[in-house]
């Protein structure tokens, strides 16, 4: 398990407390360029609870295409009027992997 931190103190937590097998600050370079060190091989499973460059899919595409990294995932059109909806289907198990709701003119 790899996770990223924002600064050295969150990422020595993961590692020694919380059992990450590895972790990286992502201000210290892309967060494509750490997992390509970190997990030469395969990611099998993805995990975002924030956003930013880890979940802006560009830099790993290569490897969504070549079916090495699966991205799960619905994003949900229709503005505020459908999150209510949305939310109840996430919860209900209507979908997999991430939800997001798209918004227009913010």
């Amino acid at each position: 398990m790899i996770g990223s931190a924002g600064f050295d103190a969150k990422v020595d937590y993961l590692v020694a407390e919380l059992g990450f097998d590895a972790a990286f600050d992502y201000h210290d370079g892309p967060a494509v360029d750490h997992l390509r060190r970190l997990a030469p091989e395969v990611i099998t499973m993805f995990f975002d609870n924030v956003g930013g460059e880890q979940f802006d899919t560009r830099g790993p595409g290569a490897w969504l295409d070549q079916g090495r990294f699966v991205f799960p995932h619905t994003i949900v059109d229709g503005g505020l009027r459908q999150a209510p909806q949305a939310l109840c289907s996430l919860l209900d198990g209507g979908y997999r992997g991430n939800v997001s709701v798209h918004v227009s003119g913010v």
